[in-house]
Order: structure tokens, then sequence, then C-alpha cells
């Protein structure tokens, strides 16, 4: 056989592995990106849930009653003052 003729066919042969290659890691990042937007809406749908668990600690915040101020033994109000 012609040696031109068998580094041609050996020079096939590399390329069709290399196909067979590039078709396999197509496919692979295919699924990736795949995981990775079902992953992106997952991280979405958290992210809602946390905004409204916020607005409901902000709501709950806004209807719990004020806490009563702390009145120091040394001061008392101007109406419970003694009056001298």
């Amino acid at each position: 056989m012609d040696p031109a003729r068998e580094q041609l066919q050996r020079i096939e042969k590399k390329l069709d592995r290399l196909l067979d290659e590039t078709t396999d890691l197509k496919l692979r990042m295919s699924l990736i990106e795949q995981r990775l937007t079902i992953f992106d809406a997952r991280l979405d749908r958290f992210e809602l849930r946390i905004d409204r668990i916020d607005q409901k600690v902000d709501h709950a915040d806004m209807l719990a009653p004020l806490p009563e101020p702390a009145v120091s033994r040394n001061f008392a109000p101007a109406s419970r003052r003694p009056r001298r």
C-alpha cells in the first residue's frame, strides 16, 4: 500500500475520533446547560420565598405593639414630678 494513502487513513481515523469526542462534548454541554437552567429557576423561586418571608416579618413588626419605654428610677415624667 502507498505510504501517503496509509498516512491519509490514519489522519481520517483521528478525525473520526475527534468528531466523536466533539459530538460527545456537545451533548454533555447541552445537559449541563439544561441543569444550570433548572438550578437557576430554583434559585429564583428561593429568592421569591425569601422576599415573601421578609415581607411577612416586616408586616408582623408593624402589627406588634411597641414595647413600653424603660423608665429610669432617677427620672419621672413632668406630670409625675412632685411640685415644690
